[in-house]
C-alpha cells in the first residue's frame, strides 16, 4: 500500500517536472515571428489596458486609467486586480498562440489569464465574464493538461482530431441548450450578485444584448470543451464569439462603445483566425507529411 502511494506520489511529481520544463522549452520551439507577434501583442494589450481611448470620443473622461481609479471610490485591493488586467491580457496572448501550435504550457499561461480576469469581471460587475472564467475555464485548465499530456506527437505537440457529423450535431445541439440556459441564468445570477442586470427590459438595445451574453457564454464553453477533446473545429466557435464580443462592446449591439474593449477582442479574432489557419492547414499537412515518411521507413 505504501508503495503504491510513493509511486504515485513520484510520478505525479515527474509530471509536474516535466510540465514545468515545457513552459520554457514551448516558448523556444515556435517561430521567431510568433514570438515577435507575443511581444508586440503583449505590449499593445498592456498599454490598451492603462491608457483610456474613449477618452478621444469623450473628452470629459480622462486618458490614464491611473487617474479614473483614483478618482473612484475603490477599495485597494480592486485597484490592484485592475492593474493585474494587463497581465491578464498578455498571458492571454502567450496561452492562444501556444494553443495555436498544440503546446501543452498553454495551460500554465491561461490559468493566469483566466483566474486574474475573472476576478477583474467581478470588480467591473462582469457578471457573465466572471462566472465563466472562475467556474468553467479555470478548473478546465487541469482537466486540459490531464487530457492532452497522453496525446501529444514526438515533437511533443497535441494531435488534433475533426469533428465528424454525428458529434457535430451533438455539438450545436448542446451550445443551443446551454445558451437557452444562460438566457435565464446570468441576469438571475447578477441579480444574487450585484442587485441588477443591466439588460433588463423589452426594448431591441437590451434584448439583443441579452442574447449575445448567452450566446457568448455558451459559445465559450462549447469552444474550450472542443480544444480540451483536441478537435479543430473548436477555432470556428472562438471566431463566432469574438465576432459576437466586437459586435457588444462597438456599439453595434447597444449604445455602449468602449474601444479598449473593441481592440482587445479584434485581437482576439485574429489570433484565432491564426489558430484556425494553423489547426486546418500548417499542422494537419505537417501530421500528413510525418505519417508519409514512417510509413516509408
Amino acid at each position: 500500500m505504501f508503495k503504491d502511494i510513493k509511486f504515485k506520489f513520484i510520478k505525479r511529481k515527474k509530471n509536474i517536472k516535466e510540465f514545468l520544463l515545457s513552459i520554457p522549452k514551448d516558448l523556444n520551439k515556435i517561430p521567431f515571428s510568433a514570438k515577435v507577434a507575443i511581444i508586440c501583442l503583449g505590449i499593445f494589450m498592456l498599454w490598451n489596458t492603462f491608457f483610456d481611448l474613449n477618452h478621444f470620443i469623450n473628452p470629459n473622461l480622462y486618458p490614464s486609467v491611473w487617474t479614473i481609479v483614483n478618482r473612484q471610490a475603490y477599495h485597494p485591493w480592486q485597484q490592484v486586480l485592475l492593474f493585474l488586467n494587463g497581465i491578464a491580457a498578455f498571458t492571454n496572448v502567450i496561452c492562444i498562440i501556444l494553443i495555436s501550435f498544440g503546446k501543452i504550457s498553454n495551460f500554465f499561461w491561461g490559468f493566469f489569464a483566466v483566474s486574474i480576469y475573472g476576478c477583474i469581471a467581478l470588480v467591473w460587475d462582469y457578471v457573465g465574464d466572471m462566472q465563466l472564467n472562475l467556474f468553467f475555464f479555470l478548473p478546465f485548465q487541469f482537466i486540459g493538461y490531464s487530457l492532452w499530456k497522453f496525446h501529444l506527437d514526438s515533437q511533443q505537440e497535441i494531435i488534433s482530431k475533426r469533428l465528424n457529423l454525428k458529434t457535430s450535431i451533438v455539438t450545436i445541439y448542446f451550445a443551443i441548450v446551454l445558451s437557452v440556459f444562460f438566457y435565464f441564468e446570468i441576469p438571475e445570477f447578477s441579480r444574487v450578485i450585484l442587485g441588477k442586470y443591466d439588460f433588463d427590459g423589452n426594448t431591441f438595445q437590451q434584448v439583443l444584448p441579452h442574447i449575445l451574453d448567452s450566446l457568448t457564454n455558451s459559445l465559450s464553453i462549447v469552444a474550450q470543451i472542443l480544444m480540451l477533446l483536441r478537435f479543430r473545429e473548436q477555432w470556428i466557435f472562438w471566431i463566432i464569439v469574438n465576432i459576437f464580443q466586437i459586435a457588444m462592446y462597438s456599439g453595434a449591439a447597444h449604445n455602449r462603445l468602449d474601444v479598449n474593449l473593441l481592440l482587445m477582442w479584434i485581437v482576439a479574432l485574429g489570433n484565432s483566425c491564426f489558430g484556425f489557419y494553423q489547426w486546418f492547414f500548417v499542422r494537419s499537412k505537417e501530421k500528413v507529411v510525418v505519417k508519409k515518411e514512417t510509413y516509408e521507413q
